[in-house]
This record gives C-alpha cells, structure tokens and sequence, in this order.
C-alpha cells in the first residue's frame, strides 16, 4: 500500500518529485510550440486575419498570402481572442491547452459566445499615423476618431484595427480599453466624408 508523502519539511525525495514536475511544466510550451506547422496556420485564411501564435495566448501572427506575415503581442493585461480576432481582456479568452503569461489567472467561468463582426477602414486621428520603423518594446496606439470602442495598433508601420470588449471604450490617455466614464471618449464626426 503507498503512503503519501509530506512534502512540507525538506526530504530528498520530495526534491526529486519537484524537479519532475518543474520539467513537465517546462516542456509544455515546447511540445506545443513543436506542434505548430507555419506553412498550415494561414492556409485558406484571407490577408491581414489574425490568428492565435500556437506558442503563447499573448501573441497573435497576420496572415499574408496564406502563410504568417507579420507578429504581435497583446498589452500586457490582455491576451488574444482567436474567436474575436483581437486583444481581449482574459475573462473573455479561451487559451485552451496554451499556458497563460505569469500573472494572469485562468477565468473562473465560460466566456460568452463569440460573434462574428466586420470593421471599417481604419480612420487615424489627423496629424497621427504608424511610423515605418516602431519600438518593438514600447508598442504605439492611436485614437479611432468615429469609434470609441475601437483602437489602432502599429505593427511594423501598419495600422491594425482592434475592439475593446463590448461595454468598453478605448482610453487615449491610458492606452488601454476602460470603462466609459474614465476613458471619456468623444465621437468627433467632423472627420466624416
């Protein structure tokens, strides 16, 4: 008959059991990262639809004639929502087997179901546009003037149209989707056609 071990006090035999599972953990994200075929993610996939990076719930690639173009990474209170096609708030994520990045905790309950949406044309803010050469550290966001729940990320000097989650609206000055009252978004339909 096995006894369980106490594993509070210092023993060698609880050391090895937690160098097993430190290892386990450890090849997770190879494993998954060894699973994931580029020349299939995008296949059949129109230009510019984002897809999850299959090596971390916080990265997303661009598909470009049918192959992974160009990579992003979600600010860093947010993760990609392969259903939505863009940066969300965690709660709204389904990871599935990915792990999540430190500090972000698996939600308690089911997301809502996902919906489909299209966007319009990006409309930057006058006088606002995504340089060519961008800090890869430091991403940029503009303001969409006509939408305040939709923002512009710069990704190697090209504008990518993202949503807030439904009830937020983009915060210009936080550079973060946030709740009406603090982001304070005004519509300016002067910029209209």
């Amino acid at each position: 008959m096995a006894t369980a071990r106490n594993c509070s006090t210092y023993s060698a035999g609880c050391t090895v059991q937690l160098v097993l599972h430190t290892l386990v953990l450890l090849l997770l994200p190879v494993v998954s990262a060894q699973d994931f075929d580029p020349m299939v993610i995008c296949q059949g996939k129109p230009d510019d639809t984002t897809v999850m990076n299959p090596v971390s719930c916080q990265l997303f690639m661009i598909c470009k004639n049918n192959y992974p173009a160009e990579s992003g990474q979600c600010p860093d209170n947010m993760l990609f929502n392969a259903a939505m096609g863009y940066c969300d708030f965690p709660d709204n994520v389904d990871c599935g087997s990915l792990p999540r990045p430190p500090g972000i905790e698996q939600p308690s309950e089911t997301p809502p179901e996902a919906t489909t949406t299209t966007t319009p044309p990006v409309s930057e803010t006058p006088g606002e546009s995504c340089p060519a050469v961008d800090d890869p550290v430091v991403p940029m966001y503009l303001s969409v003037l006509d939408d305040c729940s939709a923002y512009v990320l710069c990704y190697h000097g090209n504008p990518l149209k993202m949503k807030c989650p439904v009830g937020l609206e983009w915060n210009r000055q936080d550079s973060m989707c946030d709740t009406p009252q603090n982001a304070k978004c005004q519509v300016d339909l002067t910029t209209g056609e």
